[in-house]
């Protein structure tokens, strides 16, 4: 996924899907889970991130399907806790894989009012 931004910033991130199985509402994943992390208060590039896991879970299943929050948190913190650093494949200026702390926050602070 790759992120563009005003002013020409180019934002990598590479996926972090383990298994692709179908893609069938991956981009729907994708543009809901970004939007609910911006209006938790994550800046983009931490939303886009966050939407990436949405999107690396939803293509690990046959058909349409949806992400928890449970499943969504555990992703990032499995990933997390591997220490993972990769960059985008491709060189550039690359990204962690993973959003900020403050990002992950606010995000999981909305699913919690639920």
């Amino acid at each position: 996924m790759s992120l563009f931004e005003k002013g020409g910033r180019i934002t990598h991130i590479p996926t972090v899907a383990r298994e692709v199985f179908d893609v069938t509402g991956a981009g729907d994943t994708v543009i809901s889970a970004l939007t609910l992390a911006m209006a938790a208060g994550a800046k983009i590039a931490d939303a886009a991130k966050i939407s990436n896991y949405a999107a690396g879970i939803v293509v690990g299943v046959v058909g349409t399907a949806t992400v928890t929050p449970a499943q969504l948190k555990q992703r990032i913190m499995d990933q997390r806790g591997k220490g993972d650093e990769r960059r985008h494949p491709c060189g550039g200026s690359g990204t962690r894989l993973y959003p900020s702390r403050e990002a992950f926050a606010n995000s999981s602070a909305i699913y919690d009012k639920r």
